[in-house]
């Protein structure tokens, strides 16, 4: 509902109304997707056309909310790398900079599957040039893997949203600070009040994952 509200908001302070939603949801992950279809339902209720890129088949149409599926991420991804990001953090409990890497070989390599995936991808890109979309809302937890679609659709406004934590790279995206002298990064437990070890040690994984 946060989320929802500041979309709106954003809406009502650019005095436009945003007729056609390009909504981007490419992350590997089958609860993401279901955070995303309810905001992207919930808006196509109040009458927004919305067009969903999604990396799983709905299981139910609904008026206005139009399903672009990139078929085949999923096998690509976990078929062929056999990535298990839930295992990966079992092992690495113990290893934060292992832990951190793995973070970003998750999200580099399911871009990569997303790439490789049927139909979707084809789908968007057969759109005519001039089609206009009002607004971009991109879940970015896994970065900007489809956002080159917005040089296509030349430049409509760009909302972004996640359901993951809170990352660092967020600030790149909606502003805020994350400064690692006294906030630790998500997968790691240290205090507010930092020695300069700790400080340290959170400010490498900070760099890791901002690679």
């Amino acid at each position: 509902q946060v989320i929802f509200r500041k979309i709106l908001l954003f809406l009502v302070i650019s005095q436009t109304v945003a007729v056609n939603i390009l909504y981007l949801n490419d992350v590997l992950s089958p609860s993401h997707h279901l955070w995303n279809r309810v905001l992207a339902m919930k808006l196509a209720s109040i009458g927004y056309n919305v067009t969903f890129i999604t990396l799983e088949k709905p299981k139910e149409e609904m008026e206005n909310l139009h399903y672009i599926v990139i078929e085949g991420a999923f096998q690509a991804f976990y078929e062929v790398e056999k990535f298990d990001l839930l295992a990966e953090a079992e092992i690495n409990a113990d290893n934060k900079i292992r832990s951190a890497l793995k973070i970003v070989e998750f999200f580099s390599k399911g871009c990569n599957a997303v790439m490789k995936g049927k139909h979707g991808i084809e789908k968007i890109l057969s759109y005519p040039d001039d089609f206009k979309f009002d607004i971009v809302v991109n879940d970015f937890s896994a970065g900007p893997c489809l956002l080159p679609l917005i040089h296509k659709f030349k430049y409509p406004s760009v909302v972004g949203v996640s359901p993951f934590l809170n990352p660092s790279y967020t600030t790149y995206t909606i502003g805020g600070h994350k400064y690692p002298a006294y906030v630790p990064l998500y997968i790691i437990d240290l205090p507010q009040v930092m020695n300069f070890y700790q400080r340290f040690y959170n400010h490498l994984l900070y760099w890791i994952e901002k690679l």
